[in-house]
């Protein structure tokens, strides 16, 4: 028994090429499964619209940043970033999915509140790199600072709580307590 090589022709470079996946992207509305282009024009096409419309790519990037899926993604890639892992010295001990479950599910119940000072978070981001950030923007923290991003060591809140928090420990805190309770301010 033969196999009987079957062929498209691409709409655009007008070639004859084998009909595989190595060929064609899946495009599942067609008939034979795959796209009319082949995957060299594809390319081609793709680089080219790229150029010529790089500040709308650029605004529908900035829209994107900005939206809550698109913020929280953002923040979560930043737990997992390689150079963010190293500063740390500490591996995140949660998957990225287990964490937008996490995050979500926390929003789904109680909507988008810092966890410390109560306030409403928002996902802003600037159009210019100016490095100012805005306080009230959704921050991923660790309780402990000691620990790694773990599901019972996560604090969901803004960024100017984060930013206030930064790398207090419980040790520093229990101290800070202690100072409170000797000068009768408690």
């Amino acid at each position: 028994m033969t196999l009987m090589t079957i062929y498209k022709k691409c709409n655009a470079c007008f070639k004859n090429l084998e009909a595989t996946l190595e060929n064609f992207y899946c495009a599942s509305a067609n008939k034979d499964k795959l796209e009319g282009v082949c995957k060299k024009c594809a390319l081609v096409k793709k680089q080219k619209y790229r150029k010529e419309n790089k500040e709308k790519i650029k605004h529908i990037a900035w829209l994107y940043d900005n939206s809550e899926k698109g913020f929280i993604t953002n923040c979560i890639s930043g737990v997992f970033k390689p150079s963010n892992i190293k500063k740390r010295g500490l591996y995140p001990n949660i998957s990225r999915e287990k964490l937008k479950e996490f995050i979500f599910k926390f929003i789904e119940k109680n909507g988008s509140i810092c966890q410390y000072c109560g306030i409403t978070w928002t996902y802003k981001r600037n159009k210019n790199v100016s490095g100012k950030k805005c306080e009230t923007n959704f921050s991923i923290d660790r309780l402990d600072n000691t620990v790694t991003y773990q599901e019972d060591n996560i604090v969901l809140c803004c960024a100017k709580c984060n930013d206030s928090k930064h790398s207090i420990t419980f040790k520093i805190i229990d101290r800070i307590q202690q100072i409170r309770k000797e000068k009768n301010l408690i």
